[in-house]
This record gives structure tokens, sequence and C-alpha cells, in this order.
């Protein structure tokens, strides 16, 4: 009789410790990201958007196929399930951009890897196998939408920075 208590007795305390720390499904007041990310308000929770600053010297050549590319590496909060979306400004403009864009025989694209939590900006010639000089100081937005938060605002335009920007409720900071 002892052993089968002795048995239980872990057992039961295992159990009870597990079960107690378990973490409420709707509740992800845990996975709030800190850092230079903004937030949207509680109706929208863990939205993250950031800038991305990439300076002359930052960016790096690919000789073989003569695009210049930035690595950008997501924050270790970053909501890995999510729709990444990135924008861009053009020149000293306000707007914001999607890319993928063509801009002065520009092509900018963006290559997001969930392993390594990457997001890389490419620049290439437009026209392709041209090659382009550096593509100097550029500004970007870094967008992060929680998969379960795509699927209802199926009628919004994600190539419209602003309209994102309201439908989340993104504050607009550089």
């Amino acid at each position: 009789m002892k052993k089968v208590i002795l048995i239980l007795l872990p057992v039961t305390l295992l159990i009870l410790v597990f079960n107690g720390c378990k973490k409420d499904a709707d509740d992800d007041s845990a996975l709030q990201p800190a850092g230079n990310y903004v937030i949207t308000g509680s109706n929208n929770n863990f939205v993250q958007s950031y800038p991305l600053s990439v300076y002359t010297a930052q960016w790096a050549m690919d000789t073989l196929t003569n695009e210049w590319y930035y690595i950008d590496y997501l924050a270790s909060t970053a909501n890995l399930n999510a729709g990444v979306f990135v924008y861009t400004q053009r020149d000293t403009t306000t707007s914001w951009f999607a890319l993928p864009d063509v801009y002065h025989a520009k092509s900018y694209s963006y290559k997001y890897n969930i392993a390594l939590q990457t997001v890389t900006i490419v620049v290439a010639a437009a026209t392709g196998g041209g090659i382009i000089g550096n593509p100097g100081d550029q500004t970007y937005k870094v967008v992060l939408i929680p998969s379960k938060m795509l699927l209802p605002n199926t009628k919004v335009d994600y190539k419209n920075y602003e309209e994102v920007a309201r439908t989340y409720n993104l504050r607009n900071k550089k």
C-alpha cells in the first residue's frame, strides 16, 4: 500500500502543477513583445509594426543575381505565425508603397524566412539581368499581422499601408 501511495503522490502533484500552469487560449498577454514594435490597441492585439532604416553601407551585393539585399533579423518576440507585409517610401514622399514594387527601373521585393526569423529586402534592376548601383538610404515598415486576424479582415487592401494602419489601429511612427 505504501508503494502505491508513493507512486500516486508524485503523479498527482505533477498533474496539479501542469494543470495549474495552462495558459488560457484567449489570453495572449504573455506574448506581447517589447522593444521598438508598435502594438495596436486591445481590439487588435499583437499586430506588430516596426520601422526599418537601411543605410548605404548596410546593403550587400549578390554578384550572381546582381541584386542588392539587406537582411533584418526579427526580434525574438516577433509573432512568427503571421502575415508579413513590407512597405517603403519613395524618395521624400510621405506615402508608403507595398512591396513588391517597381520604381525608377528598380524592382523592390522582400523574402520572409520563418526558420531564420528574417526579412530580406531585395533591390534589383526591374528589367532583369541589369546591374544597378547601391540603393542608398531607404526607409521601410515591416508589419506582422497574426494569421487569425487576417481572415476576418478579407476586405482590407493590404497593398495600401494607410488602410492597413486604419484597420489595425497602427500608430504612424518612424
